[in-house]
């Protein structure tokens, strides 16, 4: 009599694979964009410090803060508008007065749709806002 050997898998092992892959990735789905939100803030902050930098050297060869990114541009050569992800401005909480504030608003993601979508410098170096990702200890 031959025995007849079988190959491949049973419906039990195959089961078993979908639901082990499916816990796998329940768990690094999330991480993944936890991930691209710190890259998204990181990229927002990178570019807020720049243009408070541009704000600085405009400030001493003017001595006074301007509210029109095109002037922070021309002032270092660069284009401060080609990130999708971040809408920048400028302000001044009490015009002639040599404070202002530095804004990046996040376009899209979770967070924006959530209402807390701001990264804020002022000329001191003080980050603000409502983007969660902040503060580097929280990454």
């Amino acid at each position: 009599m031959r025995v007849l050997k079988s190959f491949g898998f049973t419906m039990v092992e195959i089961m078993i694979v979908v639901i082990i892959i499916g816990i796998l990735a329940g768990i690094a789905i999330p991480k993944f964009n936890h991930s691209i939100e710190t890259a998204k803030c990181s990229q927002g902050m990178t570019v807020l410090s720049s243009l408070r930098n541009a704000e600085l050297d405009w400030f001493r060869e003017n001595a006074v803060f301007t509210t029109l990114i095109s002037d922070l541009e021309t002032q270092v050569g660069a284009n401060f508008s080609d990130t999708p992800d971040w809408d920048f401005n400028t302000t001044m909480p009490v015009v002639g007065l040599t404070t202002v504030v530095l804004t990046a608003t996040r376009l899209s993601g979770p967070h924006a749709a959530a209402g807390n979508d701001t990264l804020t410098i002022n000329e001191l170096g003080v980050w603000g806002g409502g983007y969660p990702y902040t503060d580097p200890g929280t990454w």
